[in-house]
């Protein structure tokens, strides 16, 4: 059987700052920038700063590791 060990001493890390912030504001029409992530992500905040601000985004893939959004 697989046995947990406790072990204590280990120093806690501090938080990591998973919130990204996207020049979303900042786009005027056929203004795009680049990011790393999933395209899953990508379209999330696509939609939810859409909806919220009455603007309208497409993304792309822009090779294998990044994506590239589009204020349109």
């Amino acid at each position: 059987m697989n046995e947990v060990k406790i072990e204590s001493g280990i120093p806690i890390p501090g938080a990591l700052n998973t919130r990204q912030r996207w020049p979303f504001r900042e786009l005027e029409v056929g203004d795009s920038f680049r990011i790393s992530g999933s395209v899953k992500t990508a379209a999330n905040q696509c939609c939810r700063y859409g909806k919220r601000y009455g603007r309208k985004f497409i993304y792309r893939a822009d090779g294998e590791k990044f994506i590239r959004v589009w204020r349109i």
